[in-house]
């Protein structure tokens, strides 16, 4: 079995940031931005989301920026709501520009249950966004554990929590994350290098069928 990653397109999904989208989100210049981005389905875990963003938030100034829309959308809002942090949270709903979003972001976070790659955390890393995710699937196969990133338990939500407040309170260390993000998809997930291992593939393949 030859394991391939996926990639991204690099003209789209690069270094940026757009403070004019924060400002018509209302965000104000010293908000931290936690983003999640899902097609909220119960593998996706948003409560688990929402509860450590909850206590991370607590104290500190910081906003969810949400992103997509699903079943779990409606039960979202209300566990919104009862956790107190309606008022923080921003219901983006359904984007074409995603770059852009992850681009006035500070932290991504991801703790589904079940994921095969996680592509948006891989887009999220090429744009300079270190993430918060599970060990579920090939997550941990994307983040490096304390470099581009933090790997945390699948469920639970207070180590979560913890990550996402001392990434919120340390701006060079989602500074220093950042950069090995970017650094890191440009070495192991560039598009032309993974095209080149399909190519790999496809040819001994032929070759064998050649020999037989």
């Amino acid at each position: 079995i030859d394991v391939i990653a996926n990639s991204i397109d690099e003209s789209v999904y690069y270094p940026m940031r757009d403070e004019r989208l924060k400002r018509h989100y209302g965000i104000e210049a010293d908000e931290v931005v936690v983003i999640h981005i899902s097609n909220f389905r119960p593998v996706k875990r948003i409560d688990d989301t929402l509860a450590a963003f909850a206590i991370a938030a607590k104290d500190r100034k910081m906003r969810m920026l949400l992103v997509g829309d699903g079943p779990e959308m409606g039960q979202t809002r209300r566990r919104a709501k009862e956790l107190g942090i309606y008022d923080k949270v921003i219901f983006a709903g359904k984007q074409e520009h995603v770059a852009q979003l992850l681009a006035i972001s500070d932290i991504h976070v991801l703790l589904s249950e079940k994921e095969a790659f996680g592509l948006v955390v891989l887009e999220a890393m090429a744009i300079g966004v270190p993430s918060v995710v599970s060990t579920a699937g090939g997550l941990p196969e994307v983040i490096q554990d304390g470099v581009t990133g933090y790997i945390v338990p699948t469920y639970d939500v207070k180590v979560a929590a913890a990550r996402i407040g001392e990434l919120a309170d340390d701006p060079l260390l989602r500074e220093r994350m950042a950069e090995e993000g970017i650094r890191d998809t440009r070495r192991r997930f560039d598009s032309n290098e993974i095209v080149r291992r399909y190519e790999q593939v496809y040819e001994r393949v032929c070759a064998r069928h050649e020999l037989a």
